[in-house]
């Protein structure tokens, strides 16, 4: 939801329509090596025909943190595994200090389990937060020691191998498989040929 105001989109904290979505894709092509070419194909992809204000805001929230986070994350995870041990989260949590900050159809946002790792007294947990994040530390200070995120009295995290199993890191974390895998298909192979093909009829026609 951040990554449109940084285009000018500001209408897109209150309500988008299909022709607000296309106009940041507009102006998102232009500031990335992001292809012309992609905006209808992701249009398809995540907006489909919904006209719907709040399925527009989700869909749109949903693109972009696959383009810019979700998807490189997984390809660079996928790339180091077969190096090396690689454990991979989601934190999912949805923190109550910001439940008044951000739109309500923000989850959790980039950035967000800094604060969970690294304490401010400023801000108020809940119980279950604390909880969280007392896991959350001794899961980082296991890995900085020793490689391995798990211990005792942790839920257990697997390695994200060929099984792609990865934990959900929420107030109650649990072990996920295959993150967005739909979704990979989609960037890495699907929406580049897709788009190959798309500049092949063009230049036929020119």
């Amino acid at each position: 939801w951040i990554i449109p105001l940084t285009m000018n989109n500001s209408d897109t904290r209150r309500e988008m329509s299909r022709e607000s979505v296309r106009n940041a894709l507009q102006k998102l092509s232009a500031m990335t090596t992001m292809p012309p070419e992609f905006g209808e194909l992701l249009m398809e992809e995540y907006i489909e025909d919904s006209e719907d204000h709040q399925t527009l805001q989700n869909q749109f929230q949903e693109m972009m943190g696959d383009y810019i986070f979700v998807i490189p994350a997984l390809q660079v995870a996928m790339f180091h595994r077969s190096h090396a041990p690689v454990y991979f989260y989601e934190f999912q949590h949805q923190s109550s200090f910001f439940k008044d900050v951000r739109p309500s159809y923000v989850r959790a946002d980039h950035g967000d389990e800094v604060r969970f790792l690294f304490r401010n007294e400023q801000i108020q947990f809940t119980e279950e937060e604390e909880l969280l994040s007392r896991k959350m530390i001794k899961y980082w200070a296991n890995f900085a020691r020793n490689g391995n995120p798990n211990g005792e009295g942790l839920p257990h995290w697997p390695m994200f191998d060929q099984e792609d199993q990865y934990m959900q890191l929420n107030t109650q974390p649990a072990v996920g498989r295959a993150l967005k895998a739909h979704r990979l298909q989609f960037w890495t192979k699907t929406l580049p040929q897709k788009t190959q093909e798309l500049m092949e009829t063009k230049e036929k026609h020119t």
